[in-house]
């Protein structure tokens, strides 16, 4: 391990398939630049809204938490774990999403100019409602079980939400309204094996079309042929993995728990103790290292974290034109007030079920309230991070107290 955490992300080449999310490809790309191992480690699960500006906050939170200080841990002593870093790691993923992107840009450009061909001056940025298109693929790659994370198709689903068509090619002077052109649709045909037949744009022949990733077959494909060639998306694949990127994820925390390392869990929540809860069995399983645990709730207004998203989002796609790492991670930012409400449900709800002694939980466990230490804070645009007074102390203040009361 310490030989993983002198170049974290080194030597672990970008992700074509799932079957190159191994354990130890996760490993490296969560490994901190420091020795994550500690005699007393530290859980802090980080949640908040996306587009919050978790990451930038939590280097300044950890680094000047008093108890870390006391334990010579920094921000860079923490087996760090994202789902987005495992995302922002499948090369396809940044293919198909830089690809469909420029695509889609030009397509509005290029109906503008049809329309008005004075007016060049048009933004031809992606509107809220695009970017919430986009970030379906996001949900659907996390917990595909697919070699390739379903995105042949979650590309077919996305191209039809922006009716673009199946190949580049995309009408100079087009009649109608973007997200209003009609789709060209041919009459379906089927072969004997029961595959859709269609027109190949590369050659104008007729082929078979695979359901699960869109590859076109020459001739009849019977379900015979067709599982020789073999279908990198079948549920029959052959190829095995360790599970979806979500599952991979949640494995990595447990091997963490077992090695007594210092994690940050950077996540959401969704208005329960869900996410909480399944870390808590997590630890209970491995009682040979005891954890401190943090949950730190992070969050900003709802107008400057659409800012943010806004800026993440162009950042993200819009470097230099010859930069192939351009992609897009795209954020509903019209979810905004959703995302707000439900961390800030779900973080009192934890709040208030791990402070209560009588929690079930803490029967029979090394764990007690005593391990918990739950802070809030405010991101606020341009300023210095603010206590978040109203979250930190609301409502069960008095229970608080009482059970501090029952456990001295």
């Amino acid at each position: 391990m310490a030989a993983l955490a002198e170049s974290p992300r080194k030597g672990v080449p970008r992700f074509t398939t799932l079957d190159n999310v191994t354990s130890n490809a996760v490993n490296a790309l969560f490994t901190p630049s420091k020795n994550p191992t500690s005699e007393h480690p530290v859980l802090v699960i980080a949640v908040g809204s996306p587009g919050v500006g978790k990451t930038s906050s939590l280097k300044t939170i950890l680094n000047n938490e008093p108890l870390l200080q006391t334990r010579g841990i920094t921000y860079n002593h923490f087996y760090n774990v994202s789902l987005d870093t495992l995302v922002e790691h499948v090369q396809p993923y940044r293919n198909l999403t830089r690809k469909v992107h420029n695509e889609y840009k030009e397509s509005k450009k290029q109906h503008h100019l049809g329309t008005n061909p004075n007016n060049t001056h048009y933004n031809y940025e992606l509107s809220n409602s695009d970017y919430g298109d986009f970030s379906t693929m996001y949900l659907q790659m996390i917990r595909s079980e697919q070699p390739n994370f379903s995105l042949g198709a979650e590309e077919a689903r996305l191209r039809g939400k922006l009716h673009l068509p199946d190949e580049i090619g995309i009408p100079t002077n087009p009649s109608t309204p973007i997200k209003q052109r009609p789709v060209k649709q041919s009459p379906v045909k089927q072969s004997p094996g029961g595959f859709e037949i269609v027109l190949d744009p590369k050659d104008g022949k007729e082929k078979c079309k695979c359901p699960n990733c869109g590859k076109l077959y020459v001739g009849e494909a019977t379900p015979k042929k067709h599982k020789e060639q073999g279908c990198p998306s079948s549920s029959r694949s052959t190829v095995k993995h360790g599970g979806s990127l979500k599952t991979m994820m949640d494995a990595a925390i447990e091997r963490a728990i077992q090695h007594g390392f210092n994690i940050l869990y950077d996540t959401t929540l969704g208005g329960n103790t869900n996410k909480v809860d399944g870390i808590m069995e997590m630890l209970i399983k491995h009682p040979k290292h005891k954890y401190t645990i943090f949950v730190i709730h992070i969050t900003a207004s709802e107008s400057e974290i659409v800012e943010r998203i806004k800026r993440r989002h162009l950042h993200m796609i819009n470097r230099t034109q010859l930069d192939k790492n351009r992609y897009l991670r795209a954020i509903r930012p019209t979810l905004t007030k959703k995302y707000i409400d439900d961390n800030r449900r779900g973080f009192y709800s934890v709040r208030k079920k791990y402070t209560n002694i009588k929690n079930a939980i803490f029967n029979d466990t090394q764990y007690s309230p005593k391990d918990f230490i739950f802070k809030a804070f405010i991101n606020p645009e341009g300023k210095e991070l603010e206590i978040n007074q109203e979250l930190m102390f609301m409502s069960s203040s008095r229970n608080n107290k009482k059970n501090e009361k029952m456990v001295n």
